[in-house]
């Protein structure tokens, strides 16, 4: 399926190529100046009235419509509801520009994913300039809705050739411009394409400043000369991008399919030395119309403020989120969005009692009316927030779930939220429903952690038919958890086969059992697991301990483990940046923050350097033992 989408679409695309706290408190208190505007595929705020606000949403509405003509699968409901915020000048927009270590980064305007919502950001005053950005990110969103993967030089070099879409009247789009700053940084740097071709999210080219410019440019450039500067090549991109969907290894893909690498990079060097580039104007015969019967309201300045609350939530700037929110709170003590906000910043800051009453105020005050307070609230009972670590029990599992079943009646293609459902379920022990949501959640987000949930679902239900789907995401999984955790349940399915193969009977809990004197059942032991442990590289230590508990901050992940001689801290910024093993035969399950249901023997292997403050040092691999291993 995933080859089958990814092919049309780029087939497609080949064919279509020749403020204070009074001030605030004054904001919540005067009559309402915000005019709210709803399309079908955005949600749009300002205060300048409601032309301005429909002359944005012609321009977003109308490069979906012209993406979906040349993509048709990218149009589908988005994951997520997406909020456009349009301010009418600079000034108005600054305090809700992004920071870098704590300065305000000047923009025009600016994409902002987070959970439960997208946001797109943007000033007037800065006319066009405002849009490639927003035309970029919004292209990952419409492609990675559409698809589970694509190679990253492509995701990056195709959301910069629509970045300077242009459309004429309603019948005509330019596509592929040329950007000039890239043309010009190409000319004195490049990176060479094998390096190029072999970049993944984790690559330090893609994560490395300047290097990222480079990338970025590159990227562009060979997407343009693949889609327009080289007929000879078009039908080769559509080849590999068929291989990098089988998993064939990056370099030996590029070599089936473009031949020599060096020769296709020398092509690319002479490309971006040219003086002109082509672009391609694209003619439908039907007009690009854009539905003018959109739904206008006046939302109180109270929820105007509350929508800016939650921006800056999701900008990460918890601090003036809460003035804004407490703000709300103190003209409208119920109102559902403030509270849910200011609840989930309570939570980060490990007020738990607190964040707890306020969400749930926000849910009785949102009734069934607002999805967001009920699936914030479950993200909390199921994920934590910040400092906040929850025991995740099959109780709390159902109180989740039914607050989700809100969420998702009121915003069926929320796809996070059936992602939660699914996890909810399998912890409820509900694999079937847990299968169900996981599906949806992929039909309407194709990502690999979804795959994942629906795969352990049917591992929970014994079911080897699931193994193929485990083999897949082990080998190509988009992650380094969703690797590994795949290769530990397809452990524990061969686990499961080779019992089965002895005559015993896995039973419910995971055991095998046996049959005993007399035909009575006999649940015995797990299977005898000998252990491989992962091997000590330099300037590693490996101690055995008991893995006690998780501290979850904004900025690391805390691992404490019960040494003999002394309790161990070490830290890591993600969970996907520590392994983790498991040599028991029980199905392997999440790992949640705060204490551990049940704390297990393990090696610990750390780095006793480079740790957060307070730390013993880096996480490295966590290996869970076998219950009569003995070192």
């Amino acid at each position: 399926m995933i080859t089958r989408r990814l092919c049309a679409l780029v087939a497609l695309a080949l064919a279509l190529s020749p403020l204070a706290d009074a001030g605030l408190l004054a904001a919540v208190a005067a009559s309402s100046r915000w005019t709210r505007l709803r399309t079908p595929n955005f949600t749009l705020l300002g205060e300048q009235g409601d032309r301005p606000l429909r002359r944005v949403a012609e321009r977003l509405e109308q490069f979906r419509e012209v993406f979906g003509r040349v993509f048709p699968n990218t149009k589908q409901s988005m994951p997520a509801p997406i909020v456009v915020h349009v301010f009418g000048s600079e000034k108005a927009y600054q305090p809700f520009m992004p920071l870098f270590n704590g300065k305000r980064v000047e923009v025009g305007g600016y994409f902002q994913q987070t959970d439960g919502a997208y946001y797109i950001t943007l000033s007037t005053e800065a006319g066009e300039h405002a849009y490639p950005v927003i035309f970029h990110e919004y292209v990952h969103l419409l492609v990675g809705n559409a698809l589970a993967e694509v190679p990253t030089w492509f995701n990056e070099g195709l959301a910069e050739y629509y970045s300077t879409y242009q459309m004429f009247g309603e019948r005509e789009a330019t596509l592929g411009r040329v950007n000039e700053n890239h043309v010009f940084a190409l000319r004195e740097r490049f990176i060479p394409l094998t390096e190029l071709l072999a970049v993944d999210h984790r690559s330090p080219l893609y994560n490395e400043g300047d290097r990222r410019g480079i990338f970025y440019a590159e990227s562009w450039a060979l997407v343009h000369y693949l889609l327009l500067g080289s007929p000879q090549r078009k039908g080769q991109l559509v080849t590999y991008l068929e291989k990098f969907a089988h998993g064939v290894p990056a370099e030996k893909a590029v070599r089936e399919a473009f031949g020599p690498p060096e020769d296709l990079e020398k092509e690319l060097r002479r490309y971006v030395s040219q003086s002109l580039y082509r672009s391609t104007r694209v003619t439908f015969t039907e007009k690009v119309a854009i539905d003018k019967d959109w739904k206008i309201d006046q939302p109180s300045d109270a929820d105007a403020q509350a929508a800016f609350a939650e921006l800056l939530l999701a900008l990460r700037r918890p601090e003036d989120a809460a003035t804004r929110a407490e703000a709300v709170i103190k003209e409208a003590p119920d109102h559902a969005r403030a509270q849910a906000v200011l609840g989930r910043i309570r939570a980060r800051q490990g007020q738990s009692e607190v964040a707890a009453t306020l969400l749930g105020r926000a849910v009785t005050a949102a009734g069934d009316t607002d999805y967001l307070p009920a699936y914030y609230q479950a993200q909390l009972l199921l994920r934590g927030e910040g400092q906040h670590s929850p025991t995740v029990t099959p109780e709390t599992a159902r109180a989740a779930l039914a607050l989700l079943k809100r969420v998702t009646t009121l915003q069926p293609n929320l796809a996070d939220a059936h992602g939660l459902t699914a996890y909810a379920s399998l912890t409820a022990n509900e694999p079937k429903a847990a299968m169900d949501a996981a599906a949806t959640a992929f039909t309407l987000s194709p990502r690999h952690e979804y795959a994942l949930a629906h795969a352990r679902a049917r591992v929970f239900m014994r079911d080897q038919a699931a193994r193929p789907a485990l083999l897949a995401l082990a080998e190509r999984g988009s992650s380094d958890w969703v690797r590994r955790e795949a290769r530990e349940l397809l452990d524990f399915l061969a686990t499961v086969e080779r019992v089965s193969a002895s005559g015993a009977r896995p039973s419910a809990t995971g055991l095998p059992a046996a049959r005993g004197a007399g035909g009575s059942t006999v649940v015995s032991g797990p299977p005898k697991v000998v252990p491989v442990f992962r091997p000590i590289n330099p300037g590693e230590v490996r101690e055995i301990g008991v893995f006690e508990a998780v501290e979850c901050t904004r900025d690391a992940v805390i691992f404490k483990v019960k040494l003999p001689a002394r309790l161990a801290r070490v830290s890591a910024k993600a969970f996907d940046q520590v392994e983790f093993f498991t040599y028991r035969s029980e199905p392997p399950g999440q790992v949640p923050c705060g204490p551990q249901p049940k704390p297990e023997r393990v090696y610990l292997t750390y780095r006793a350097d480079g740790g957060a403050p307070g730390s013993d040092g880096v996480a490295v691999a966590i290996e869970l033992l076998p219950d009569d291993y003995q070192p």
